[in-house]
């Protein structure tokens, strides 16, 4: 039972002494969930803040930078407007001609178009930020998901574009191939009812051709909408041309109209007035081996878009076909939306299209817009008469405050943003103490704890020892009775 006893004891001071070693060797108090299970899933949580917080303050400064490159754009805009001020107070003045405003207006122009640059190009990381189109919802997000600032308004079109208006055009378009004439209220582009089609005067016009679908949109008159009919082409296979090229009497018929005696193509030429179809004959490669032989390839064309019905020119490569042309409908050059085709009705398949938005393609690089006070924006500076610079002083005046306005709004975020992460870093550091005191090791106590440990140890060898020396005394009073 001694030998027992000292060897449970030994046991637990020696478990003692590594979980001591540990937290000296670690710095931690807690190395494992059995250390203190309460305190690590305290400290866990308070570790997820605390790297929380770390990210939210480098979202912070990453935004204080965005802010600033906008502001120091803004400025430069600004200084611009001055000048623009200063040049329509000058043009003002009654002693200047017609010569001298116009070089005062190409100036002004130049300042315009440096400061709408300045809104259409000013970038941070790749992001627009003037233009209307930066979105800043996903930035600088605090812990729970919300935005410490609501700076969202200071990138709002309408604010920069009070400024100067610089906006990227774009326009919608779509080619299709019609398969049926159009009823009304087959089609609707952009909410506006297309009307039947009908038949033309000429051969090939018939209400399915895309000469008819074309006008029918036209008709309609829908504002800054278009509709092209393309060619018409047939194109045969190349071939060697029966009878040197000639054909027959009424042998090729096309819309109709059979095509008289003669070349093939002067032929067909000869009666385009009739049929709305001219002819081409494109030369190959001369075949090999005499005698020399050129084969042809026969093309039907019918500029307006009307329909080719042709037979009987099989022997010259074109089998009996009825082709129809398509139409291309373009949507207004203008800024998104109003640049989007929208395609409705209740079988716009007849024209060969399907219900939904077209979208639109960037056209070109930026261009200037006019602004229109009516809309609530400044009207642009003019300095070619007396009356008109002087208007645009008091334009100039809005133009500044609008601009001023901004700028105050910029270093107001700029100035709250910065004791915002003041305030989150002096919270991610009373969370990292926090932390601290849960986690780290108490070194003090720790080193008390490993002398005490090391004492108990050896004294538990020591009785180990001594337990077993009784044992051997007992077993040596027995061999001695015997």
């Amino acid at each position: 039972m001694p030998s027992l006893t000292a060897s449970r004891s030994l046991t637990g001071a020696q478990l003692r002494l590594e979980r001591t070693a540990a937290r000296l060797s670690s710095g931690l108090r807690i190395n494992s969930a059995q250390d203190d299970p309460a305190g690590l899933a305290i400290s866990s949580r308070m570790q997820s803040q605390s790297r929380a917080l770390s990210v939210n303050v480098r979202n912070l400064n990453d935004m204080v930078s965005l802010v600033q490159v906008a502001e120091d754009a803004l400025s430069t805009i600004a200084e611009n407007l001055q000048r623009i001020r200063v040049l329509s107070i000058q043009a003002a003045n009654a002693t200047n001609g017609a010569p001298e405003r116009l070089v005062l207006q190409l100036e002004v122009q130049q300042l315009i178009e440096a400061s709408r640059r300045i809104q259409a190009t000013t970038r941070f990381n790749g992001l627009l930020l003037l233009d209307g189109s930066f979105q800043v919802q996903a930035m600088g997000r605090d812990t729970n998901g919300h935005l410490p600032l609501c700076i969202e308004p200071l990138f709002l079109p309408k604010t920069t574009d009070t400024l100067f208006r610089y906006a990227q055009m774009s326009q919608a378009s779509v080619t299709a191939t019609p398969n049926a004439a159009l009823s009304a209220g087959d089609l609707i582009i952009n909410q506006h009812n297309i009307g039947a089609s009908f038949a033309g005067t000429k051969p090939g016009q018939t209400t399915d051709s895309a000469w008819a679908i074309a006008n029918a949109i036209n008709q309609a008159m829908i504002t800054d909408i278009t509709a092209q009919a393309s060619t018409t082409t047939v194109t045969g296979s190349s071939t060697v041309l029966p009878n040197g090229g000639n054909v027959l009497a009424g042998q090729i018929v096309i819309n109709g109209v059979p095509v008289q005696a003669g070349n093939v193509v002067n032929a067909i030429n000869n009666i385009s007035g009739q049929t709305g179809v001219t002819a081409r004959a494109i030369a190959g490669q001369p075949l090999p081996g005499p005698p020399v032989q050129i084969p042809y390839t026969l093309v039907l064309s019918a500029s307006d878009g009307c329909n080719i019905d042709v037979s009987g020119a099989a022997a010259f490569g074109i089998s009996d076909t009825h082709a129809v042309g398509s139409v291309t409908i373009t949507g207004p050059l203008a800024e998104r939306p109003l640049s989007n085709l929208f395609i409705a009705g209740t079988n716009p398949g007849s024209a060969g299209l399907s219900a939904g938005a077209i979208a639109a393609v960037d056209s070109g690089d930026p261009v200037l817009v006019p602004l229109d006070e009516a809309a609530g924006y400044d009207l642009n500076p003019n300095l070619l008469s007396a009356d008109s610079a002087q208007a645009t002083i008091a334009t100039m005046d809005r133009k500044l405050s609008k601009a001023s306005s901004l700028r105050a709004m910029l270093g107001a975020a700029q100035n709250a943003m910065r004791f915002r992460s003041n305030y989150l870093m002096t919270t991610r550091e009373a969370t990292c103490a926090a932390i601290s005191r849960i986690e780290d090791a108490d070194y003090a106590s720790e080193l008390s704890s490993l002398s005490r440990e090391k004492i108990l140890q050896q004294a538990g060898m020591a009785m180990c020892a001594q337990a077993n020396i009784e044992g051997r005394l007992v077993l040596a009073l027995l061999l001695r009775k015997r």
